[in-house]
């Protein structure tokens, strides 16, 4: 299975990018159908399709330092969107293994100008790696997403560091074991995905919450 199934994807796009809709200082029609045009982050590619920059942030390790269930689908739903024309980048957390990628990164944070979240882009899209997720905000300056998808059963930390930025937000749920901190979501105004059905099921429960199955 393809992460978000490659056909769920524009339910992703669809529930998030509603509000992006609503906004007509950020959505203008082109001049022609092959006409690109910028309009702030967006991309136009032509009438009615809106290129999105997405930001998923995880607080697990990336590929290629992690290659469980949750970083696998991470960066094939990444790898997927970009192919579809879409502007992915990943923020996540980093081994401090003694690993090329390791040593740059620590290097590359303590060297101007700084940053808490260094960049790589060996997976073939962004990447911005680093342990203090509180300061996670940064990634959010530089890259500049339309839409924040959090994948983690833990996602307080960064709705706190995240929605200061006034960026549409989603949470996107794949586990449904030790989940009862997260009826706190039922209040918290932002979107909330499944992985499965069975998920769902739990999710709404166990917790109050109702998902959109994607």
């Amino acid at each position: 299975m393809l992460a978000f199934r490659i056909l769920g994807i524009p339910n992703l796009i669809g529930l998030t990018n509603k509000r992006l809709l609503q906004d007509e200082h950020r959505w203008h029609e082109p001049a022609g159908a092959d006409q690109k045009k910028h309009t702030g982050s967006m991309v136009w590619a032509g009438p009615g399709i809106t290129i999105l920059r997405i930001l998923f942030v995880t607080d697990h390790i990336h590929f290629p330092q992690g290659g469980g269930g949750a970083e696998r689908n991470t960066h094939e739903l990444s790898v997927a969107l970009r192919d579809r024309g879409f502007h992915p980048a990943v923020i996540s957390s980093l081994a401090p293994d003694n690993s090329w990628l390791s040593w740059t990164n620590r290097l590359r944070r303590a060297l101007p100008p700084r940053r808490e979240f260094p960049r790589d882009s060996m997976c073939g899209y962004p990447v911005y790696r680093g342990w203090n997720m509180d300061r996670s905000g940064e990634v959010v300056d530089r890259f500049k997403p339309d839409v924040i998808v959090v994948q983690s059963t833990h996602p307080d930390p960064f709705l706190r560091a995240l929605r200061p930025h006034g960026i549409p937000m989603a949470v996107y749920l794949h586990e449904v074991s030790d989940i009862d901190h997260l009826a706190s979501l039922a209040g918290a105004n932002v979107s909330l995905l499944a992985n499965s059905n069975f998920s769902a099921r739990r999710l709404l429960e166990q917790c109050g919450l109702r998902c959109q199955v994607v």
